[in-house]
C-alpha cells in the first residue's frame, strides 16, 4: 500500500542532517552569485523525509555552482527537528547566515503548492532581511499554465484501473485556496475516474459519495498526493487505518497511493523553472 515510501527511504539520508551551517551543497560556491534557498513547510515524518534529499540532489544538477540551501516555515516542524538534533534553521535564520558568509543576493524558492500562508511568510522573511537582494521563485500552482503543466506531470502517476484522489492540503482561506479550486476543475474535467479532495477548504470531501459509488464499482482507489513530501496527512490522514481516513471512508479493500510531488521530476522542473526566472532578473 505505502510501497512508494519504501523507495522514497532507499534514496538517501535526508539533505539536512548533519550538514551543519544552512545545508550548502558544495564547497566550491562563491558568494559572488546568489544563493539559492529551498523554502518548505518541513515534516517530522523519517518516511517521508528522505524526499527532501532527491528534491536537493536534483536542484545540485540543475544549478551547479550554485550555494543551496534549505528552510523550513512551520515552526512546530523545526522544534521537532531540533530537538532530535537535526540542524534545521527557518527562513530568516537562513538569510542572515548568508548574509555573514558574505552573500548580497538571494533566491528563495518556494516548495509550498500554492501561495498561502507559509508562502507568505517566505515574503515576509525576505522583506526583513537587511543587506540582502531578493527574489522570490514562485510555488507549484502559480498561474493557469502552471496548473496544466502539473496536471501532465502527474499524468503518468494515475491509474485508469481504478478511481484516483487528488490529495490536496488545502487552505481555509478562500483567496489562499482559489488555485486549488482552478487545479481541481481542470484535473477533474474530462475524467470520470478523477476527484480533488483537500484537507482544508474547498473542495474538502464534497464529491465523496460519488467517488465512494465508482471506487466500488472500479474496485480500487489510488490516492495522488498533491503534496511535497508525504507526511502525517498522506500516511494518516489518508491512508491510516482509522475509520476517518479517507481510505476507511471510501472502504474499498484495495487503496494505493502515489509518490508525493517532490519525488516526481517533472514537478521539480516546474520549480525549477521559477527559480530560473527569478535568477534572470539579477542578470538584468
Amino acid at each position: 500500500m505505502l510501497a512508494g515510501f519504501i523507495l522514497l527511504a532507499a534514496m538517501g539520508l535526508w539533505a539536512c542532517r548533519g550538514k551543519g551551517k544552512g545545508m550548502s551543497i558544495s564547497s566550491e560556491t562563491s558568494p559572488t552569485k546568489p544563493a539559492i534557498v529551498l523554502v518548505a513547510f518541513g515534516t517530522s515524518k523519517m518516511e517521508a523525509r528522505a524526499v527532501y534529499d532527491h528534491i536537493f540532489e536534483q536542484a545540485r544538477k540543475r544549478f551547479p555552482g550554485y550555494e543551496i540551501r534549505w528552510a523550513w516555515t512551520s515552526r512546530i516542524i523545526l522544534k521537532k527537528l531540533q530537538a532530535q538534533g537535526l540542524a534545521v534553521y527557518s527562513p530568516d535564520e537562513t538569510l542572515e547566515q548568508l548574509r555573514k558568509d558574505g552573500y548580497r543576493q538571494v533566491v528563495m524558492q518556494s516548495f509550498h503548492v500554492m501561495p498561502g500562508a507559509e508562502y507568505e511568510e517566505m515574503v515576509t522573511a525576505g522583506k526583513g532581511a537587511s543587506g540582502l537582494s531578493i527574489q522570490y521563485g514562485a510555488p507549484l500552482l502559480a498561474d493557469a499554465a502552471d496548473i496544466q503543466k502539473a496536471i501532465r506531470a502527474v499524468e503518468p502517476s494515475l491509474r485508469q484501473d481504478r478511481v484516483n484522489v487528488f490529495v490536496g492540503h488545502g487552505n481555509p482561506d478562500k483567496q489562499a485556496n482559489a488555485k486549488l479550486v482552478e487545479f481541481t476543475e481542470a484535473a477533474e474535467k474530462g475524467r470520470s475516474n478523477a476527484f480533488v479532495f483537500a484537507v482544508e477548504g474547498e473542495p474538502f470531501l464534497n464529491r465523496l459519495p460519488e467517488a465512494r459509488v465508482k471506487a466500488k464499482e472500479l474496485g480500487g482507489v489510488h490516492f495522488v498526493p498533491m503534496m511535497v513530501v508525504a507526511g502525517e496527512h498522506i500516511m494518516e490522514d489518508v491512508m491510516g487505518e482509522g475509520a476517518e481516513s479517507w481510505r476507511s471512508q471510501i472502504g474499498v479493500a484495495d487503496a494505493t497511493c502515489a509518490q508525493p510531488l517532490g519525488a516526481n521530476d517533472a514537478i521539480l522542473d516546474i520549480y525549477f523553472d521559477h527559480t530560473e526566472a527569478a535568477l534572470k532578473v539579477f542578470e538584468k
